[in-house]
């Protein structure tokens, strides 16, 4: 990487902002530079940068959305020498990471990556990494966001990312599987060692050869193989003297393409909230609701929009309908399932994120400051509160001041609040050790530091009212 520190100093730009995630890559570095990203190439991986710019599989991943554009800028303009390349990409918000994601669209990015490894495997080259984080969510579609992953294919192996992919995408894959989504999820939080295959073997339980074979034998003779030093030193030194053919390859991707086509064939099952709205009572009517919020959002016309405890995406996808990219959180792993894949089948832009928000995602990678926290990265031109306001009061034990805080963390002008009263039906449902004892008014008033009203609305029961709060300053 020495020839990556020849750049000139990007605080010479006035903008530009070293991304830590990159650290690690040795064709060059990623600079934030406000509204997109700068990728400045090393030396050494110029002349083949420059050539991928110009070929067609590259182009046509670029097309069809699965890779980020990427665009030639002058040098000198950024601070950096004339001679240095310099690529811009354009941002893909949110920025989400696979801890984050509904098993499908862990899936639908290990589809995105072999797809793409297929297609440049046929030029003769190949992805370095194989990790979920160079993949990003454009609404509900995933895309391969780190240019610089494209390489040469390695003459003596048939992917040197291999082991990258079965961490990170096959094994969380067969724990969302068998419905094991909290340990993928936990794992998918490691970006270096990810899941574990002996996990995996756990959760294949007896016979897992038999169970699944494509998956559970190569993994059993890899921990054989990574338990005996001198087997492994032995067949890399055999691997050094074998040529690999493109057919080989390609053959290879194929096997792969299968094993992950095998994976997450049922839907999740169902939980306790995936259903809420079928049990909301017939006395209720749902639909004045649905028309309050349109009226809402025809009012302040939000061009993005953070759904907070979302649920199946009821309200995400009335905010869509109307115009918005939306990025919606619930820690339901069913109800996020199902909304992305309603919201990836409809075309819509749709971000569905599997966020509790009384453990949301921290910031984590090497010195906690390779990846951000949530409350760090996401935020809306208008947050959306609810149904919720007595689960993070009651149930999670979280001051008023402190959900007005959260909720102004998400939002830049808007929030569309919704009040539920001590005499609400679902107040005795959460079974709050607390004395249950505040007004609209103490709400609203601890929310003052960071909200001032604009609108009250009753929303579909009497006990409920809708609140339009504007950010302060806005």
């Amino acid at each position: 990487m020495a020839d990556v520190e020849l750049r000139a100093d990007p605080a010479t730009s006035g903008q530009l902002r070293k991304v830590a995630a990159s650290v690690v890559d040795p064709h060059g570095q990623l600079y934030d530079d406000g509204d997109r990203m700068i990728r400045a190439i090393s030396a050494s991986s110029r002349d083949f940068v420059d050539t991928l710019l110009a070929d067609p599989v590259v182009q046509a991943a670029q097309a069809d959305g699965r890779l980020v554009q990427a665009n030639k800028v002058p040098a000198g303009s950024l601070g950096f020498p004339e001679d240095q390349l310099l690529l811009a990409h354009p941002k893909v918000n949110p920025v989400t990471f696979p801890a984050e994601w509904a098993p499908s669209m862990l899936k639908d990015a290990a589809e995105l990556t072999l797809n793409l490894l297929h297609d440049l495997n046929e030029r003769d080259m190949s992805l370095q990494d194989a990790h979920p984080w160079n993949i990003l969510y454009d609404g509900s579609s995933p895309v391969l966001v780190d240019f610089t992953s494209i390489v040469p294919a390695p003459e003596h192996i048939l992917w040197a990312a291999h082991s990258q992919y079965v961490s990170h995408f096959r094994n969380p894959l067969i724990l969302h599987d068998r419905k094991l989504h909290a340990a993928a999820m936990a794992g998918l939080l490691n970006p270096i060692r990810g899941v574990d295959g002996t996990l995996v073997l756990e959760a294949l339980g007896n016979w897992p050869a038999l169970r699944a074979p494509g998956i559970a034998i190569p993994g059993v003779l890899d921990s054989f193989i990574q338990k005996r030093p001198a087997l492994k030193a032995k067949i890399r030194e055999m691997a050094a003297n074998v040529q690999v053919t493109r057919e080989q390859r390609r053959s290879f991707i194929r096997r792969e393409q299968k094993n992950r086509s095998a994976l997450l064939k049922q839907t999740t099952a169902p939980d306790v909230w995936s259903g809420y709205y079928s049990e909301i009572p017939p006395t209720v009517d749902k639909s004045k609701k649905v028309e309050a919020i349109g009226e809402l959002l025809q009012r302040i016309k939000p061009g993005t929009v953070v759904d907070v405890g979302c649920n199946t995406g009821v309200f995400t996808l009335q905010a869509a309908e109307l115009g918005a990219r939306v990025v919606s959180l619930d820690y339901s792993v069913p109800c996020i399932e199902s909304l992305y894949i309603h919201s990836r089948d409809n075309g819509l832009p749709v971000t569905p994120l599997v966020v509790d928000l009384a453990a949301p995602t921290p910031a984590h990678g090497f010195l906690n400051n390779q990846y951000p926290a949530l409350f760090d990265r996401i935020e809306g031109e208008c947050v959306f509160c609810l149904g919720l306001m007595h689960h993070l009061h009651l149930a999670l034990r979280q001051s008023f001041e402190n959900i007005g805080t959260a909720l102004a963390r998400l939002s830049s002008k808007y929030c569309i609040f919704e009040y539920v009263d001590v005499a609400d039906d679902n107040i005795d449902l959460i079974g709050s050790r607390q004395d249950v004892s505040y007004t609209l008014e103490s709400a609203l008033e601890a929310f003052s530091p960071h909200f001032q009203v604009e609108q009250v609305i009753e929303s579909d029961r009497p006990t409920r009212q809708l609140v339009l709060l504007r950010k302060t300053g806005n």
